[in-house]
């Protein structure tokens, strides 16, 4: 089954995807769930090593925004410069952030095939993640008429620099903080907005939101 799926010619890399999926399946095999992450980490990179294949570990990027550095992203492998994977040990399905997370690795490196590997389960869980960069465009909705003109002009041209800047592809977490550093760049004065939860008179403390 797994080398039907491999073999599609029409998938990124399907070689190395399948070398990468029969090293992760071995690793599987011998240490079973239970371990650390980082225990099928190293023993990815030794499986893979032993494969031929060049593996790069904790690969770090800045992602920066008018020359300031909005976020700092580290992925878990790059496998012969090509291929990038996301490892997990959790007792479920793969969830809709880890999806968010790989893709934003992917748009930063500039790779085309990512590959999360979910080591948790008796029976080894992995999907094959391709992307192709896109720029796409600014859709207003909600409450948008309500704003002023001249804020709504201005949210729109921050938006605008930012998608083509960076297109698509990150998450939402990563557009905000590339949102408020444009608002900066055009001299808007920006708060970010925060909650105080109590209860009974006690604070549960003060977070964003």
């Amino acid at each position: 089954m797994m080398e039907n799926r491999i073999h599609n010619t029409e998938l990124f890399y399907p070689e190395l995807s399948y070398s990468i999926i029969g090293a992760a399946m071995d690793v599987h095999n011998k240490l079973r769930p239970g371990w650390d992450e980082w225990d099928y980490h190293r023993a990815m990179i030794d499986a893979l090593q032993k494969r031929g294949h060049l593996v790069l570990s904790h690969d770090r990027k800045n992602l920066k925004h008018r020359a300031v550095a909005v976020d700092r992203l580290e992925l878990d492998l790059l496998v012969d410069d090509l291929v990038i994977l996301e490892l997990k040990h959790i007792k479920s399905n793969f969830h809709p952030e880890h999806y968010t997370q790989i893709i934003t690795y992917l748009k930063r490196w500039e790779k085309k095939l990512g590959i999360l590997i979910n080591f948790g389960l008796e029976q080894l869980r992995y999907q094959r993640v391709p992307f192709t960069s896109t720029q796409g465009a600014i859709a207003c909705t909600g409450h948008w008429n309500e704003l002023q003109s001249e804020y709504s002009k201005l949210l729109a041209s921050a938006m605008d620099a930012i998608l083509c800047e960076h297109g698509l592809g990150y998450g939402i977490d990563l557009y905000k903080k590339l949102l408020w550093v444009e608002l900066m760049h055009k001299g808007v004065e920006a708060a970010k907005p925060s909650l105080s939860p109590r209860l009974d008179g006690l604070c549960l403390g003060e977070r964003t939101v």
